[in-house]
């Protein structure tokens, strides 16, 4: 396990590697090992409820509990495709979403987006909701930009911001204009075009612009991987975030690009000092 001391680490969907992913465990836990980021991902249920899952469907990791309509047998797994905005909130909360993971996080709950975000930022930890909400519908774009706006963009005593990820540049410029308190993370394609556009849309605001690291990882991303000119490019733009980094060996090429953030799933852990 190798220990970043003076980079600032993102956890990608909390601590997702010593407890469930997308859930308050994952949360709590990355609060506390020290990260200064948590990214995680938006999703809405049927009724209407802004919750925390990676997946468009809950197979993956939600399973049945006794409490779940219609079965008896704790741990099963749900019918194929079962999708998020297809339940409820009700329904979802009846489900175990840490059993998947390990016996010592069952009855892990999804969580709601109103009830992680705030106990996040009290800890001092900013949040980088994934770009998933540019594919919403403009509903419940609304609705998640109105959670954003009544939680507070930035936190009254910790500092800690939430921050809207955009592939999209059109919704740099949408969150430079609705959610004037938050920070903006673009992780869309980078050349000289983008980065002008950035300059303009979110001009005075705090920025991330994201690059990936060339690992198979990050692989499935169309984007250029990050190289020394690259980064020192973006960095005359914006704060430079590495994703995503997990293999301890990757690091030292990694610290070569002096990124402000790097993205982990826990495989890179701050050093916390005492």
């Amino acid at each position: 396990m190798y220990e970043s001391t003076s980079i600032r680490l993102q956890a990608h969907k909390g601590d997702s590697v010593n407890a469930p992913e997308n859930t308050m465990a994952a949360f709590r836990a990355a609060c506390d090992a020290g990260y200064e980021f948590i990214e995680l991902d938006p999703k809405f249920t049927s009724d209407g409820v802004c919750v925390l899952h990676h997946d468009w469907t809950v197979n993956r990791t939600g399973r049945f509990t006794s409490g779940s309509t219609g079965r008896t047998k704790s741990g099963e797994p749900l019918p194929p495709d079962t999708r998020v905005d297809g339940l409820t909130l009700i329904d979802l909360k009846a489900l175990d979403f840490g059993l998947w993971f390990s016996e010592e996080f069952r009855g892990e709950a999804i969580p709601t987006f109103e009830e992680a975000i705030p106990y996040i930022l009290s800890r001092g930890v900013s949040v980088k909701v994934d770009n998933v909400w540019e594919r919403f519908t403009p509903e419940q774009q609304d609705a998640l930009f109105g959670l954003v706006r009544r939680i507070g963009a930035c936190h009254p005593e910790t500092g800690a911001r939430i921050g809207m990820t955009c592939a999209r540049l059109e919704n740099v410029a949408r969150v430079a204009k609705e959610l004037p308190e938050a920070a903006i993370h673009y992780d869309g394609f980078v050349d000289d075009a983008a980065l002008a556009a950035l300059d303009e849309s979110a001009a005075g605001r705090e920025l991330y612009i994201w690059l990936r690291f060339h690992n198979e990882k990050t692989a499935w991303n169309p984007n250029p991987p990050v190289d020394a000119a690259y980064a020192e490019k973006v960095k005359a733009h914006g704060r430079l975030g590495i994703w995503l980094i997990d293999d301890p060996d990757e690091m030292p090429a990694v610290r070569e690009f002096a990124p402000f953030v790097v993205e982990t799933n826990g495989g890179i852990r701050p050093m916390k000092c005492e």
